[in-house]
C-alpha cells in the first residue's frame, strides 16, 4: 500500500479529484513523506506552512496542512473559518461572536497573522502589539487544538515580530498511547526542539514513551501489554517472528529490521538497524541485500525503492551505484513496463545481490555490460530552456549548470551574471550565501571587473559597497590571518594538520572557488559545485568524507544528535574541534558541553560561542562553517528556501488562464466548507468568489455526487463511503489477483476462463461477488501482467455490525475463528450453449476482518495437470455426504478439497435448494445457479461462452453480421 514495491513510489498527486480506490483510499504515505488525508503525500516538512518548505513539493491539494491554522501562512493571507478550512479573500465577515478576552485574543491574532484579511480587523501584524498586549496573556496557545500531535502545542508570545508567523514555544501536554499503556505529561520547559526536528510523528511518540518521565499510566485490559511467550504465533501456528525496540518496546516484523529505515528512532539509535539477524538469515527475494551496510557493519535488506533513492546504505555504494561504479548510477535507471529493459536489470540486480556473501562482489559480467550500455543510452529529462545556467540542479551530473556551457550564457536584462556566465536574481547578490558557483556574487565580487551587462542594473553599486562592508570585516573566522579582498579563510585541504594555524595559513584565493578542486577541507570553497554522494544536488556545508561514497548533510556534520551518522573514519574531525569536550592535554573540559558551547584551538571554552556572530576565540573559529543563512530549510537542502519559491514562481506559469475553461479546472480549487448559494449571493460577490463557491460542490461529498434539489443538498456515496457527506469510510476488502494460465493450451488455443470471487461469510453466505473473464494470450503479454483489481465491502446490516462488535472484543475469537473468506472459483466457457465447467477453485480465509482495510494479493495458478488431487485419492462419497455437492481441490493449498453445492443447492452439507433455481425460473438454462441464503437476494447466475446480463439471457454472437433485430 505504500509503493515499496515499485522504484518510484506513487505520491498520489491526483488523489483530490480522481476516484482510484487502489491508488488513493488505501495508500499509505511512506517515512519521509506526510498524508494529506486523500492518498496524496507530500513531503514531511511540508505540513508545517509557517516554515518555508524544505522541499520543493506543492501543498497538498485539499490544503489539509492549512486546517485550524490558515493565517499561519506564508505563501497567501487566509483566515481560518469555525470549521478548521480556509478563506482566502479579503473582507470576509466573521460572525462568529466574541464574549470572553481569549476569544478577542484568538481574533487578535488571526488579525495580526493574516495581515487584517478579515474585514472587521483593527489591525494587522506588528499594528495589533498594542491590542495583543491589552487584550491577552503574555504567552498565547495558538492554534486552540494541538496540530502536530495531539500532545504538542503551540504558543506565541504577545510582545513578538507578527510577521513571523513560527510559533515562539512548542510545549508538551496531554495523553499520549505508549505500547501497553496510556500516559498524561507535561512538560514545563519548552521542547528543545524545532519544527523540523518533529516532522516524524510516529517517531516523535516513540521516543517520548522511551525517554519522558510519564506523570500517570492508566492500564486496562483493552491496553495490556502483548504477552509474546502465549501469543508471539501466526494464524498458521508458526512462531511471530520480532523485534522489540530497547526502551519504546515498540514490536517490529523482523521484515523491518535492517531495512535501511530507522523505525526505533533516534532517541533509540536506531536499534533497529544495528543487529545482526540478516547475517544468519535470508533477505526476502524482492529486496537488494547489502553484503556489508555502511552502519552497524552487518548486511541489510533494503526496499526496491531505495536503490538509487538517494541515501547510500551499503558499503560498497552498490545501492546508490551499479557494481559501486561512481558512472553508473542507479537513480538514471527507470522501470515502467514489467519486461522493458530497466526493470530487467533490476531485477537481475537484486537476485545477483541475494547470492552475495560477507565483501563479496558482483561479478556478472552481462548485467555489468547492460548497466553500462543503458546508463549510455539513457536520455536526460527535458527541462524548459530556462532552467539552463540558473545555478539550480535539473539535470542528472549538474549538466545543465556546468560551467564550460554557461560562460557564454546571456542572461535576461533584469538578472545578473556571474563570472561563470549563471543568471541570478539582482536581489540574490550580497545576501550573504553563495549562489553563484565561484562566489563571484559575493567575496568573489571584489576581483572581478563589472561586465557591460552588470553595469546595466541598478543599484549594483550599493550593493558592492554592501559586500565589501560585509566580507571586508573580522567578524569572519581566521581573518586575522588573510587578506580579505583576495583571500577566503578556511582550513585548507591536502595538508597533514589543518589545525596547525601557523604551518598551514588558512586562506586560498578567491580565483579558487569553484574551481571543482578541494582546497579549502572537505570542500567548503566547492559549496555549489560539489554533489551530495547521496542526491543530485549541492553539498552546501554538508560534508564529503574521504571516502567519496558519503556525505553529511549540514545538520549531520558535528551533531552529537547524528554520531550514528558520522564519517567512520572519522574524516570530519578537524571541523569538529569546536565540539570537543577535552583539551589537547587530555583534560575534559565540563562546562564545555553543550553544542552552543565552543572549545577553542587554545583550549579555551566559551560558553554559547558557536555561530553567533561574534568573534570571541582568538582566530574567530567560533563562527567557522556558520552560514549567514539563517533559514532553517537551508539547513538539510543548501538554498533550499530560494530553490522552493523559484519552484512556486515557476507553478504560477502553469495556471495561465484558458479559454473557455476546461470543467477539470475547477476541481483544482481550493476546498472549502458548504455554504448554500442563492442567486442573491452570486450577484453580490466577486468573481473569484464566485468560482469559489461553484468549487466546493466537489469537495462537500467527499469521494461522492453532489446533488442540490428543492430539499437541499444531497450526497450520492460510492459503496466505499457512507454518511450524510460521504466522510465515513466503509470497512473493506482490497483484492489484487492476476490469472496465471501456465499450460501450453491456454496459450496455444483461445479458451475463455471466467473467475468468479465470491467474499462469503461463515464458508457459505454469498456477500459479495465480482467476476472477470481470461485467455492465455491477455492475460499476459509481452510487457505486463494483467492484474485484476477490486474491492469487497463488509455489510453494515445490524447482524452483521453486532457481530463486530462482539468480535472485536474476543481476542479468541480473532485468533483462532475466521468467518469470512474470499473464494474464487473458474470456470471454462466452451460453447454458448455448454453449462460453463469447473477447472479450479481457490479459497483464502480473511485472517485480520478486525481492519478497516485488509489487502489480498494472490496469483491464481491454474494448471489443467493436478499433481495432488485430493478427490481423486479419496472417495467422494463419502467425503461430500451426498450428491448435492462435489468435490473440488484447492489449488492453493497440496492435499485439501471442498466439497462445493451443485447449480441450486446451499446450506450445511448442501441439503437445501433454492427454488429460484429451477429450471428457466431465473438463470438461463445452460448457467450456473448459486443461491445467495437470502429470497430477498437473487441468485448469482454464472454465464455460459458469449451470454450475459443478471439472468444469462441476453446474448452476443461475434459472427452474426446483423445482430439488431426488428430494425
Amino acid at each position: 500500500m505504500d509503493g515499496s514495491d515499485e522504484k518510484v513510489p506513487n505520491r498520489g498527486n491526483d488523489c483530490s479529484f480522481e476516484e482510484r480506490t487502489f491508488d488513493c483510499d488505501e495508500h499509505f504515505c511512506h517515512k519521509g513523506l506526510w498524508s494529506c488525508g486523500d492518498g496524496e503525500c507530500i513531503d514531511n516538512m511540508g505540513r508545517f506552512v509557517y516554515e518555508p518548505s524544505l522541499s520543493t513539493d506543492d501543498p497538498c491539494r485539499s490544503m489539509r496542512e492549512y486546517n485550524y491554522q490558515c493565517e499561519m501562512s506564508t505563501d497567501y493571507p487566509l483566515w481560518t473559518l469555525p470549521t478548521g478550512l480556509c478563506w482566502p479573500f479579503p473582507n470576509y465577515i466573521d460572525s462568529a461572536y466574541r464574549t470572553t478576552n481569549n476569544q478577542e485574543c484568538l481574533y487578535l491574532i488571526k488579525c495580526a497573522l493574516s495581515g487584517g484579511l478579515e474585514s472587521t480587523c483593527p489591525c494587522s501584524h506588528n499594528q495589533c502589539l498594542h491590542l495583543i498586549s491589552k487584550t491577552c496573556p503574555h504567552t498565547i496557545e495558538y492554534p486552540s487544538v494541538p496540530l502536530i500531535r495531539p500532545y504538542i502545542k503551540t504558543y506565541f508570545e504577545a510582545d513578538r515580530n507578527w510577521h513571523n508567523k513560527e510559533p515562539d514555544t512548542f510545549l508538551a501536554s496531554g495523553s499520549i498511547k505508549c505500547r501497553g499503556y496510556q500516559a498524561h505529561i507535561y512538560v514545563r520547559e519548552p521542547l528543545p526542539m524545532m519544527p523540523q526536528y518533529l516532522y516524524r510523528a510516529l517517531m516523535l511518540d516513540d521516543g517520548i514513551c522511551a525517554l519522558l518521565t510519564t506523570v500517570h499510566r492508566n492500564t486496562s485490559h483493552l491496553a495490556s501489554p502483548y504477552d509474546f511467550t502465549t501469543m508471539a504465533q501466526t494464524f498458521n501456528n508458526l512462531q511471530y517472528q520480532f523485534f522489540q525496540c530497547n526502551q519504546s518496546k515498540v514490536c517490529l516484523s523482523l521484515h523491518r529490521v535492517q531495512d535501511g529505515l530507522c523505525d526505533c528512532g533516534p532517541a533509540e539509535l536506531c536499534d533497529d538497524e544495528y543487529q545482526t539477524y540478516f547475517d544468519n538469515h535470508s533477505c526476502q527475494q524482492y529486496r537488494f541485500r547489502c553484503s556489508s551496510a555502511r552502519f552497524g557493519h552487518s548486511k541489510r535488506c533494503l526496499y526496491v525503492w531505495s536503490m538509487g533513492d538517494g541515501t547510500t546504505d551499503c558499503l560498497n555504494s552498490y545501492d546508490h551505484y551499479a557494481f559501486g561504479v561512481s558512472e553508473l548510477p542507479l537513480v538514471q535507471i527507470t522501470c515502467k513496463q514489467r519486461n522493458d529493459i530497466g526493470c530487467s536489470l533490476i531485477k537481475n540486480y537484486i537476485r545477483q545481490s541475494l547470492l552475495l556473501e560477507t565483501n563479496e562482489t558482483i561479478t556478472n559480467t552481462e548485467i555489468f555490460t547492460m548497466f553500462h550500455n543503458l546508463t549510455n543510452l539513457s536520455q536526460q529529462p527535458l527541462i524548459p530552456f530556462r532552467y539552463y545556467c540558473d545555478t539550480f540542479w535539473y539535470l542528472n551530473a549538474a549538466e545543465d549548470e556546468l560551467s564550460s556551457y554557461c560562460e557564454k550564457w546571456i542572461c535576461p536584462k533584469e538578472k545578473y551574471q556571474c563570472l561563470s556566465g549563471h543568471c541570478i536574481p539582482i536581489t540574490w547578490v550580497c545576501d550573504g550565501v553563495w549562489d553563484c558557483p565561484d562566489a563571484s556574487d559575493e567575496q568573489g565580487l571584489f576581483i572581478i571587473d563589472t561586465s557591460e551587462h552588470n553595469r546595466n542594473l541598478p543599484d549594483l553599486g550599493s550593493m558592492i559597497d554592501k559586500c565589501r562592508q560585509y566580507y571586508n570585516n573580522r567578524t569572519q573566522a581566521f581573518s586575522n590571518h588573510c587578506n580579505l579582498l583576495t583571500e577566503y579563510p578556511c582550513l585548507l585541504a591536502n595538508v597533514t594538520d589543518p589545525l596547525d594555524l601557523r604551518k598551514n595559513r588558512p586562506c586560498i584565493l578567491i580565483e579558487q572557488i569553484g574551481d571543482g578542486r578541494s582546497d579549502c577541507y572537505g570542500g567548503l570553497d566547492e559549496r555549489n559545485v560539489l554533489s551530495h554522494c547521496e542526491a543530485n544536488r549541492m553539498i552546501g556545508f554538508g560534508f564529503r568524507c574521504d571516502d567519496s561514497a558519503l556525505c553529511l548533510y549540514s545538520p549531520q556534520v558535528c551533531s552529537s544528535l547524528y554520531h550514528m551518522s558520522r564519517c567512520p573514519n572519522g574524516a570530519d574531525i578537524p571541523i569538529c574541534f569546536h565540539n570537543q569536550l577535552w583539551m589537547t592535554n587530555n583534560v575534559v573540559g565540563a562546562v564545555c558541553s553543550k553544542p552552543t558551547d565552543v572549545m577553542c584551538l587554545n583550549d579555551e571554552c566559551i560558553e554559547n560561542a558557536r555561530c553567533n556572530g561574534i568573534v570571541q576565540c582568538e582566530n574567530g573559529e567560533d563562527e567557522y562553517r556558520c552560514s549567514s543563512d539563517k533559514d532553517i530549510s537551508n539547513q538539510v537542502i543548501y538554498r533550499g528556501s530560494k530553490q522552493s519559491d523559484h519552484y512556486k514562481e515557476e507553478a504560477s506559469l502553469l495556471y495561465l488562464t484558458d479559454f473557455p475553461p476546461p470543467s477539470a479546472s475547477l476541481i483544482k480549487q481550493k476546498r472549502l466548507p458548504y455554504k448554500k448559494i442563492s442567486k442573491d449571493t452570486l450577484q453580490s460577490t466577486t468573481a473569484n468568489e464566485q468560482e469559489h463557491y461553484r468549487a466546493e460542490a466537489f469537495f462537500y461529498c467527499n469521494r461522492g455526487v453532489y446533488i442540490l434539489s428543492s430539499a437541499g443538498v444531497r450526497c450520492f456515496c460510492p459503496p466505499s463511503y457512507y454518511g450524510d457527506k460521504c466522510q465515513f469510510y466503509s470497512d473493506r476488502l482490497t483484492v489484487i489477483t492476476h490469472l496465471a494460465l501456465t499450460d501450453d493450451k491456454f496459450q496455444t488455443t483461445y479458451i475463455a476462463i471466467k473467475v468468479v470471487a465470491l467474499f462469503l461469510f461463515d464458508n457459505n453466505q454469498i456477500l459479495d461477488y465480482y467476476e472477470f473473464d481470461g485467455r492465455g494470450k491477455f492475460e499476459m503479454n509481452d510487457k505486463e501482467y494483467r492484474k485484476h483489481r477490486f474491492h469487497f465491502v463488509y455489510s453494515r446490516k445490524a447482524y452483521f455490525l453486532k457481530h463486530k462488535r462482539e468480535r472485536y472484543f474476543n481476542r479468541t475469537s480473532i485468533a483462532q475463528e475466521h468467518p469470512y473468506s474470499i473464494q474464487f472459483e473458474a470456470y471454462e466457457l466452451r460453447s454458448h450453449d455448454t453449462i460453463p465447467l469447473l477447472v479450479g477453485l481457490w479459497h483464502y480465509p480473511v485472517y485480520f476482518d478486525y481492519l478497516p482495510s485488509y489487502r489480498l494479493s494472490k496469483i491464481l495458478r491454474l494448471s489443467l495437470n493436478l499433481t495432488n488431487d485430493a478427490c481423486s485419492t479419496n472417495d467422494t462419497t463419502s467425503i461430500c455426504k451426498n450428491d448435492n455437492s462435489m468435490c473440488q481441490p484447492l489449488l492453493n493449498a497440496n492435499h485439501s478439497y471442498k466439497c462445493l453445492c451443485k447449480s441450486g443447492y446451499y446450506g450445511e452439507n448442501c441439503k437445501s435448494f433454492d427454488q429460484q433455481c429451477l429450471a428457466s425460473s431465473y438463470c438461463s438454462p445452460t448457467s450456473i445457479c448459486k443461491s445467495r441464503l437470502s429470497s430477498a437476494r437473487k441468485p448469482l447466475c454464472i454465464c455460459p461462452l458469449n451470454h450475459f446480463g443478471p439472468t444469462c439471457h441476453l446474448k452476443y454472437n461475434p459472427c452474426n453480421q446483423v445482430p439488431c433485430l426488428n430494425n
